[in-house]
């Protein structure tokens, strides 16, 4: 049985609606789409654009430094699966 997942603090939300926004490539997939949570884009954000290191992001965030790593892992995976692939990808939810 697995651990239930613990909650994150997402301190910057994008200043667009999330559950309608996304990327889409002229072409898209037919069924398929991505979803990148709250918490993937935040831990994105915090380390890629912020330019933070992971003790730091997990701190903010309220969580270990190894779930914010599995949380980069997840959510470069899926942004790097659509781009490479053509589908579109949607933001929001949580883990």
């Amino acid at each position: 049985m697995t651990r239930p997942c613990s909650k994150t603090i997402v301190v910057s939300h994008p200043e667009f609606n999330l559950i309608t926004i996304g990327y889409s490539p002229i072409r898209p997939s037919k069924y398929d789409a991505i979803i990148i949570t709250y918490d993937e884009l935040e831990a994105m954000r915090l380390k890629d654009k912020v330019g933070l290191h992971q003790m730091k992001i997990a701190k903010q965030m309220g969580t270990s430094q190894s779930t914010i790593h599995r949380i980069l892992k997840s959510g470069r995976k899926k942004l790097i699966e659509a781009i490479i692939s053509g589908k579109t990808v949607y933001f929001g939810g949580r883990r």
